[in-house]
């Protein structure tokens, strides 16, 4: 809302790279508005008409990617880790946009709910401290989009089922973490469980 950049948003995004350094500067600008008043939407937030409509344009930019912001909080993410062994802790948040307007086609949280699910996997330090992000990915579901029945459901090969993805999310941990450190994985005991992988 001044048009400062903060410092820990700067050091944290410092690899940040859409390929355009004006780009690169608003993503700077925006972030810092939004984390001075994380409750407000980006309108309120970015303190203006005019600077609300250069973030929307920034967010429809074609190079302005989720890959390339977790590439570089990744690197951040590895820079400040000191520890030998980190939690790498996965879940699952459904976000609900029932309520919301023009929505359609964007797909189903589950068979009823508008909205997306969010799977993501933080980093965090024996002592609870929380490191950062090391994989985020987004699904949606089509509304009734699978008639089988449980038994059925249960017959598929791992790779065909949605829940494949507590697998995926420990390999790219793996990739993504600090090199050498120890990673002890917490997840949903139905993951824990797949294919007998803990």
């Amino acid at each position: 809302m001044t048009g400062d950049v903060s410092n820990w948003v700067e050091k944290e995004f410092e690899t940040v790279d859409f390929g355009s350094k004006r780009l690169e500067k608003r993503f700077l600008r925006v972030m810092s508005d939004l984390a001075q008043e994380p409750e407000k939407s980006i309108w309120l937030a970015t303190g203006s008409r005019s600077n609300a409509k250069a973030a929307y344009r920034m967010i429809g930019n074609q190079t302005f990617t989720k890959e390339n912001i977790l590439a570089a909080h990744q690197t951040a993410t590895n820079t400040r880790n000191q520890d030998n062994t980190l939690l790498v802790i996965q879940d699952t948040t459904a976000v609900n946009y029932a309520t919301h307007k023009k929505m359609a086609g964007l797909g189903y949280n589950c068979e009823k709910s508008l909205g997306i699910n969010v799977h993501s996997c933080l980093l965090v330090t024996p002592g609870g401290i929380p490191i950062g992000l090391v994989d985020q990915s987004t699904t949606t579901r089509d509304i009734n989009s699978d008639p089988r029945s449980p038994h059925e459901k249960h017959k598929r090969k791992i790779q065909d089922k949605e829940s494949s993805r507590w697998l995926k999310t420990m390999q790219t941990a793996q990739t993504n973490a600090p090199y050498g450190t120890q990673l002890i994985h917490i997840a949903d005991p139905k993951a824990t469980s797949m294919n007998g992988t803990t």
